[in-house]
């Protein structure tokens, strides 16, 4: 079968238009989960509500699974056309994740928030905000060059800066806090684990937007 390099580059436009869409609505996700984060309490509504964004976002991502092995058997992708869609569908199960984790900050941040009047508990609410929007920022700007053209090496100096910025403003506002933390009691000790784990829930946020940067530049860049 001679490969229709038409409807290849079609399908391609479309796969990436796609991808776009899931990596945008995973944004949104996240954006939402700050909103919630910053009201005085987390009903049980809400977290329904992000579960099933955490659904939407599953089936988001076995749509994309399902465009690309369509595309594969109808029209035999040459190489660097299959680098493209393995690096559309390594990077749709980071996407996935990434809308996992907005649930999950949400689901355990309510452990913390409980404690309206607590003192360590404010103090862990304003630092896991904190860490959320600057995780967000980061967000933003990985999607507009997610958004560009298919030459991602020419942005790889800019991403590894962005991500060594968050790093280090992660580490610095993680650093304090466990200063300002005494666990006097079995219930701080459950807040601070709590605290840990959404910490690192938006660590893996960051992690995974370089995973998508590193297919699309490893996997997608290989031969152009």
């Amino acid at each position: 079968m001679v490969t229709n390099f038409f409807s290849l580059e079609k399908s391609e436009f479309e796969l990436k238009q796609s991808f776009l869409e899931f990596a945008n609505m995973c944004y949104k996700h996240h954006l939402k989960a700050c909103e919630i984060l910053k009201e005085n309490e987390i009903s049980d509504a809400i977290v329904t509500e992000m579960s099933l964004k955490k659904t939407k976002a599953k089936d988001k991502k076995r749509d994309i699974k399902d465009d690309c092995i369509w595309i594969i058997s109808k029209d035999q992708p040459r190489s660097n056309h299959l680098r493209f869609i393995v690096a559309i569908l390594y990077s749709s199960r980071d996407l996935e994740r990434i809308a996992e984790q907005a649930y999950n900050i949400v689901w355990y941040s309510r452990r913390i928030w409980l404690l309206t009047n607590n003192k360590l508990s404010k103090m862990l609410k304003d630092i896991v905000i904190k860490s959320l929007e600057n995780s967000n920022l980061f967000f933003k700007s990985m999607l507009e060059i997610f958004k560009s053209d298919s030459d991602y090496s020419k942005y790889l100096e800019e991403v590894k800066t962005l991500v060594s910025n968050c790093r280090s403003e992660y580490k610095s506002i993680l650093s304090n806090a466990l200063k300002k933390v005494s666990l006097s009691s079995a219930s701080q000790v459950d807040f601070i684990f709590s605290f840990s784990i959404v910490m690192k829930y938006i660590d893996r946020t960051i992690d995974h937007l370089w995973s998508i940067f590193d297919n699309l530049l490893t996997i997608r860049n290989r031969d152009e």
